[in-house]
C-alpha cells in the first residue's frame, strides 16, 4: 500500500485567487514559498496549492500575501514546456487542510483552521 500525503509550512507568495469551474464549483489557487535546507545550502521551493469549495473560501477570506500557512494534501507533479521550449516541472498540492499560522492579531481567533471532509 502506498500513500501520497504532503504536509508542510510556507508563506503565501501572492493573494489567493478564486475561480469557478465549468460545473460551478469554486477553487482557490495560491502558491507558497517553502524553505529547504540550512545555512549556505538553504534554498526556496515554490509549490502551487488548490483548495476547493469551503476550504478555498476560508483561504480566500483569511489568508493573504505573506501569510504563514500549514498545508496538508496529496502532492502531484505536472510537466510542461515553457515559452522557450524548455521542459519544466510544477509541483501542486490538492489541499485537504490549511491552517493559518500567522499572528492571532492578523486573523480572527475563531477561524484558524479549515478542513474538508472526504
Amino acid at each position: 500500500m502506498s500513500m501520497n500525503v504532503w504536509t508542510g509550512t510556507g508563506n503565501l507568495v501572492r493573494d489567493p485567487e478564486t475561480r469557478q469551474t465549468s460545473t460551478g464549483k469554486s477553487i482557490t489557487g495560491f502558491s507558497i514559498a517553502v524553505s529547504v535546507g540550512f545555512g549556505a545550502s538553504k534554498s526556496t521551493m515554490y509549490l502551487k496549492v488548490s483548495a476547493w469549495e469551503k476550504l478555498g473560501n476560508f483561504v480566500q477570506q483569511y489568508a493573504h500575501k505573506g501569510s504563514s500557512v500549514a498545508v496538508t494534501g496529496p502532492l502531484s507533479c505536472n510537466t510542461y514546456t515553457d515559452k522557450n521550449g524548455v521542459e519544466k516541472q510544477s509541483w501542486e498540492i490538492n489541499a485537504r487542510d490549511v491552517e493559518l499560522l500567522s499572528k492571532k492579531s492578523e486573523i480572527s481567533s475563531e477561524h484558524t483552521t479549515g478542513e474538508i471532509e472526504f
